[in-house]
């Protein structure tokens, strides 16, 4: 999982390095653990990284015309190839990002963003539609590339499209070209809906924040459940809840304060620090809780850790019965195109398992209702057992 954007400015009143830098905290829901950023100016290209958080940047009296970013778990990004810097969105060996740079019309399974020292940024999202990269401006004076439309708005420039799968732009001090590449049959990752876009973006022309209140409505539809409160957890669980809550007739209440910086538990290794990362986001309200039948929703179950603490902290708070239900369908195997979903050997989804996280019952929504609720069958589906990009082993 990561983020990736890019700017260029036509004149060189503009300094976009802190356009930059706020784009890349805007898209910390992406991915963490590294951070970095490129930057052109006057042909002097530098590349400033971190190993922590996004905001950690040090780009005070930073200058540049052109810039790219970089937040996620792999600490080779921003990538120095000969004259060129790169940040992908997904995986890639060296040997694949130079025949990447190289052909324009081969296949990608990976999205990229390039700077050479001139300054023309090569821009290139995957041949599946994978991974999602939106174009946007600010007039005419700046070109923008994120991985979201949220990142665009969140430093107030103006979204103008998302670009098609396989397309390629590049943008120099004379303009932008645009140069469509063969696509694929399209495979948009179903947990970008589900679980890694922020809930104000949009994708392929879904707001993200209806699809998940879809998911929930079409919860309650498959799992009807005799109940006194539904509660979603923080942070994506939330518009599923409200989802079921509509559908049920159900109260939904928040059930959780979260507690210092944003802590997102999925893609820590450490089990230790994930169950603390879980405590810190969601300490309870106990009167929501105490001596109620709960339906709390979350998004996904990976190894079920996390989640056996979530009910523990419930039933602490005083439930009578907590009902688990899930937004995504059960994870089966992991992903190998970037998305941090663990070996198969690791991952809870047979036998009882609501008993081993301390719940009365847990479901899952179908991959048939994900799908209705999304609008859409043109996903990759490959760790929830359905259709990947047709490579797989």
């Amino acid at each position: 999982m990561s983020g990736i954007v890019g700017l260029l400015a036509f004149s060189d009143t503009w300094n976009v390095v802190k356009f930059t830098y706020y784009g890349l905290i805007a898209l910390q829901n992406r991915g963490r653990g590294v951070a970095g950023l490129a930057l052109v100016n006057d042909d002097l290209q530098q590349i400033i990284g971190t190993k922590g958080e996004a905001s950690e940047l040090e780009v005070e009296g930073a200058r540049g015309w052109a810039s790219i970013g970089y937040v996620g778990r792999d600490r080779k990004y921003p990538l120095q190839l000969g004259s060129q810097v790169i940040v992908v969105d997904g995986i890639a060996s060296d040997d694949e990002l130079i025949r990447a740079l190289e052909d324009p019309t081969q296949p990608l399974k990976f999205s990229f963003i390039s700077l050479t020292k001139n300054g023309t940024l090569t821009v290139r999202r995957d041949s599946f539609g994978l991974k999602p990269l939106y174009l946007g401006s600010f007039g005419f004076d700046v070109v923008m590339v994120a991985s979201e439309p949220s990142a665009i708005w969140a430093v107030g420039g103006e979204l103008r499209r998302e670009l098609d799968p396989g397309e390629l732009l590049v943008i120099d001090r004379m303009g932008l070209s645009m140069r469509p590449s063969k696509r694929e049959k399209r495979r948009t990752c179903s947990l970008e809906y589900i679980y890694m876009s922020r809930l104000d973006s949009v994708l392929s022309d879904v707001p993200i924040y209806q699809a998940r209140v879809k998911l929930g409505e079409l919860l309650a539809k498959d799992y009807p459940i005799n109940a006194d409160v539904v509660v979603g957890v923080p942070e994506t669980g939330i518009p599923v809840a409200i989802g079921y809550s509509r559908a049920s007739g159900i109260s939904f209440e928040l059930g959780f304060v979260k507690m210092g910086s944003y802590v997102r538990t999925m893609g820590i290794d450490d089990p230790f620090m994930r169950l603390v990362g879980a405590q810190l986001k969601l300490n309870p309200i106990k009167s929501v809780f105490d001596d109620r039948r709960v339906i709390l929703i979350d998004d996904s179950m990976v190894t079920g850790n996390t989640l056996r603490n979530t009910v523990q902290v419930v039933r602490r708070a005083g439930a009578k019965e907590v009902h688990v239900l899930l937004a995504s369908p059960k994870l089966v195997r992991s992903c190998p195109y970037g998305v941090d979903v663990p070996d198969s050997r690791f991952l809870v989804n047979e036998g009882d398992v609501y008993k081993r996280i301390g719940a009365d019952s847990l479901r899952w929504i179908t991959i048939e209702s994900m799908y209705r609720a999304l609008g859409t069958r043109e996903l990759c589906t490959l760790c929830m057992g359905g259709q990947g990009l047709g490579d797989e082993k």
